[in-house]
């Protein structure tokens, strides 16, 4: 059967247009919904705050890296979780929705910092009563989400004053959960986020310098399970983890973070097209984690009417059925991270939604 390869993210994904105080009020509305759930008063916006925000969101976008800024305000240091992902109309809900998400990460018996939740009490931080936010996109199809923060979050021994458990009345789901979610398909094109505080000077470091044997090993086993658990939610068999596609994995998550950017490794598998969602992560990724995030563009994706959706693409790929092994790595120089997942056989062609991507089991 003749397949016809996805190659048109780019143009797909530029469907949208930004509509720069949308995005704005999006990540306001967003970030008061969350903090009227955590007993913390409303945050407002700040034109100033918004005008540095923007300054270096449009940096990032010019250079296509992801860096976090050393941004002031009043002489003081600012707080700041930045977001990578494609140009949707939803974009600043989606930022903040993956920010909130560490929350999963937090332990609220024992307040403190916590490396894989610093978005999430930046977000609820009691003692921020003001943001900026800007959005960048260049000429690229994905755009870079700068919020700060005023006064900035994060702080050690303030936790306990400052972050705070929902409300038992709170209901704990939300509402509109758009992600940043990666395209797979060859080109593809993927969502990448960061999330992190600019924590100044009392923030704890606990970045790693490079992945251990252990380390990896620990996350493909993790990032493989929350795949399959997925998979089976959506009615296809089990991946299987493959040592080739771990090579090729870490062989392109080495040269990713070695020159700093994005980039797709060329290999095949016997020959054949492999699928890739890539990924940039703040420090060490958690398996489970990045598995999420990719999975999350399912809200994207429209079951009734199967077919290519550039914001659904890490989701379709991670349930195609027609794919049967797995292989992922990642790679960091200080807390940048670079990581990709690759699939076998590769997934997202055309024609061929229908019988490889279904709905949750009822």
């Amino acid at each position: 059967m003749n397949k016809i390869l996805i190659l048109c993210l780019i143009s797909v994904a530029l469907s949208a247009t930004l509509n720069l105080e949308t995005a704005r009020a999006q990540m306001l509305t967003r970030h008061n919904y969350y903090r009227a759930q955590h007993q913390v008063g409303d945050v407002s916006r700040s034109s100033d705050i918004e005008s540095i925000a923007q300054t270096y969101s449009d940096y990032l976008a010019s250079i296509d890296t992801m860096e976090h800024s050393s941004n002031t305000y009043n002489g003081d240091d600012l707080g700041e979780n930045l977001y990578w992902g494609p140009l949707s109309d939803t974009i600043g809900t989606a930022a903040v929705d993956l920010w909130y998400s560490e929350i999963d990460y937090y332990d609220f018996s024992s307040p403190g910092w916590n490396y894989d939740a610093g978005h999430f009490t930046q977000v609820i931080w009691k003692g921020s009563q003001q943001i900026g936010c800007g959005v960048g996109c260049g000429s690229s199809t994905y755009c870079y989400v700068t919020c700060n923060y005023y006064p900035a979050g994060n702080y050690l021994n303030s936790f306990a004053s400052n972050v705070f458990p929902k409300t038992s009345t709170e209901e704990t789901t939300s509402e509109d959960t758009t992600t940043s979610v990666d395209t797979t398909s060859e080109d593809t094109t993927t969502v990448q986020e960061d999330t992190t505080v600019e924590d100044t000077t009392t923030q704890e470091d606990t970045s790693a310098s490079s992945s251990t044997d252990s380390v990896l090993e620990t996350f493909r086993n993790e990032v493989t399970a929350k795949h399959n658990y997925y998979r089976n939610l959506h009615q296809v068999g089990d991946l299987e983890r493959d040592s080739v596609l771990e090579k090729i994995a870490q062989d392109a998550s080495d040269y990713m973070v070695k020159i700093g950017s994005f980039s797709y490794p060329s290999e095949t598998y016997n020959g054949n097209y492999i699928g890739k969602s890539l990924f940039f992560n703040w420090g060490p990724p958690s398996g489970a984690a990045i598995a999420d995030m990719l999975y999350s563009g399912s809200s994207n994706y429209d079951f009734s009417n199967p077919g290519y959706n550039p914001n659904a693409g890490t989701f379709t790929q991670l349930v195609w059925k027609s794919t049967t092994k797995l292989g992922c790595g990642y790679a960091c120089n200080g807390k940048n991270c670079y990581g990709i997942c690759t699939y076998y056989p590769g997934g997202n062609y055309l024609n061929s939604f229908a019988s490889n991507v279904f709905p949750i089991a009822s």
